[in-house]
């Protein structure tokens, strides 16, 4: 097992602008620490690693990831309820009362 630490490139989520809080130059010294970068360049110096096997290798994941969406595309969607009743062992009263909303309309 592998514990790593690194920098958070991108934002929190899509709400999120971290040009608020990060400066410019504070990204761009930490692109220059990007572990993946980084890593993928030792490949490539030890003949580990080319850009035709990447290549390649996101053609066949990126085939892998539209199957398995097509897959899953063709499985009905879960029941209205299983929204909240999956998560709570006892719903709350307010929870309740959303799910009945929701089943009423």
């Amino acid at each position: 097992m592998v514990e790593c630490l690194t920098y958070r490139m991108g934002p929190h989520s899509t709400s999120d602008d971290p040009n608020r809080y990060r400066t410019k130059e504070e990204i761009d010294d930490w692109k220059r620490k990007d572990p993946i970068e980084r890593f993928r360049s030792y490949l490539e110096k030890r003949g580990y690693w080319t850009i035709d096997y990447e290549d390649s290798l996101k053609r066949e994941i990126d085939a892998e990831i539209n199957n398995a969406i097509k897959e899953q595309e063709q499985v009905p969607p879960p029941e209205l309820n299983t929204i909240f009743g999956d998560v709570y062992a006892d719903m709350p009263w307010n929870i309740k009362e959303q799910l009945d909303e929701a089943e009423e309309e």
